[in-house]
C-alpha cells in the first residue's frame, strides 16, 4: 500500500482529492494539510514516511514547488502531482523542473486525478532513506 500526503490549502479541495485517493484502493492516506510548514513538519517525522505527495503549487506560506525543490534537494525520492490553476507549457516544465511526476490542471475531473495517481504509482517511485529522519526544511 502507498502512502500519500496531500497538501491542499483549500477544504473542499482537499476532501476531494482525500475522497479519490481513498477510491483507488492502492493508496493509504496518511494526512491532509494546508500549508508548506505542515507538509514539512510531517516529512521531517521519521515515523511518517510518504510515497506519494499531491500538492497544490499556490500555498498561503510558500509554493508546492519550493517544497518539492526541498524534498528532493534532501535526496528523497516520492512521487509527486503537482495540482495548480495554471497550465502553461511554462507551468508544466517549472513543475518537472522541480521534481514533479505530474501536473494537473485544477478543477480536474476524478478521472484525470485517478489516471494521474495510478501513472506515478505505477511508475514505482518510492520514498528514499529507509527509514532515517531527513529534515527537508
Amino acid at each position: 500500500m502507498w502512502r500519500v500526503l496531500i497538501v491542499e490549502d483549500d477544504p473542499l479541495m482537499r476532501a476531494f482529492f482525500a475522497a479519490s485517493v481513498q477510491r483507488s484502493g492502492q493508496l493509504d492516506l496518511v494526512c491532509c494539510v494546508g500549508t508548506v510548514a505542515e507538509a514539512k513538519a510531517l516529512l521531517n517525522d521519521a515515523e511518517q514516511l510518504v510515497d506519494v505527495l499531491l500538492t497544490d503549487l499556490g500555498l498561503p506560506d510558500g509554493s508546492g514547488l519550493d517544497l518539492m525543490r526541498a524534498i528532493r534537494a534532501k535526496g528523497l525520492k516520492l512521487a509527486g502531482i503537482a495540482l495548480s490553476g495554471y497550465g502553461q507549457d511554462n507551468d508544466i516544465q517549472q513543475s518537472r523542473e522541480a521534481g514533479f511526476a505530474a501536473h494537473l490542471v485544477k478543477p480536474m475531473s476524478l478521472p484525470k486525478l485517478e489516471e494521474a495517481i495510478a501513472k506515478v504509482v505505477g511508475d514505482g517511485i518510492r520514498i528514499a532513506g529507509g527509514g532515517e529522519e531527513e529534515d527537508i526544511g
